[in-house]
């Protein structure tokens, strides 16, 4: 079985930029002006691996998780937090497949990647 990666993007304390941290990277945590441009190098990183990448916002909260399969067919998770809206892209590499919407979230429950 493969090893799994784990990768968090947060905010920098300093409101400057986003910090892509996670115990397989080899020199600690990076620095990187775009949230795209960290999730992008874990992809690339974890290439033969599954990854699970997440997203913060300032306050701690999950707002984006991707999903790498190492089969080259990533997933990209989708939540709206203005109307608790989820959804589902389903691609072949950066190609557009299908998607699926997810339940609305409601009452106490949130959005959280495993």
């Amino acid at each position: 079985m493969k090893s799994s990666h784990l990768y968090e993007i947060r905010p920098r304390k300093d409101k400057r930029d986003f910090d892509l941290i996670s115990d397989a990277l080899p020199f600690g945590g990076l620095w990187y002006c775009e949230p795209t441009d960290a999730i992008e190098y874990a992809k690339f990183y974890s290439r033969s691996h599954h990854a699970v990448i997440r997203v913060y916002d300032e306050a701690g909260h999950v707002i984006e998780t991707h999903e790498h399969a190492s089969d080259g067919k990533p997933d990209y998770l989708l939540y709206r937090a203005s109307t608790r809206q989820t959804a589902i892209w389903y691609l072949n590499n950066n190609v557009y497949l299908s998607a699926a919407f997810g339940p609305t979230l409601s009452g106490p429950w949130s959005l959280v990647a495993p």
